[in-house]
């Protein structure tokens, strides 16, 4: 009895130590994935800066994008890094392509921003 009692609180511990790495786990990719969705709302805003100033971006922006492209890819959904990419081409344009408008920019640019917020998990408020 005393060998089935030892080895229960043996389990219960290699189990107990297991479930919280996979919830540390857990909790640093939703961090991470945060993190990323800041970026992106920071460098989104202000690529909407440029535009009301009529200024393009300039290489060291243009470079940062790319960088953020990588975390997106790598962090959230294959749905959510083609929203990004889609407001990421706007960027690489160096100013609004034409036929395109500050409006359609804030369109793709919410898209986006929507998507990556449904993946970030419950770290946003609504």
């Amino acid at each position: 009895m005393s060998v089935l009692s030892i080895l229960g609180t043996l389990l219960t511990i290699i189990a107990s130590a297991y479930l919280a790495s996979l919830f540390a786990e857990r909790h640093r990719r939703s961090d991470r994935r945060l993190a990323t969705y800041e970026e992106v709302t920071r460098i989104a805003a202000e690529y909407g800066v440029l535009l009301s100033a009529n200024k393009v971006p300039d290489a060291q922006f243009l470079a940062h994008t790319v960088w953020v492209d990588r975390d997106v890819r790598d962090r959230f959904s294959p749905k959510a890094h083609a929203a990004f990419r889609a407001m990421e081409r706007l960027f690489a344009a160096g100013g609004l392509p034409q036929g395109v408008t500050e409006y359609d920019f804030t369109k793709v640019k919410e898209e986006a921003l929507s998507a990556l917020r449904r993946e970030v998990g419950g770290g946003l408020r609504k």
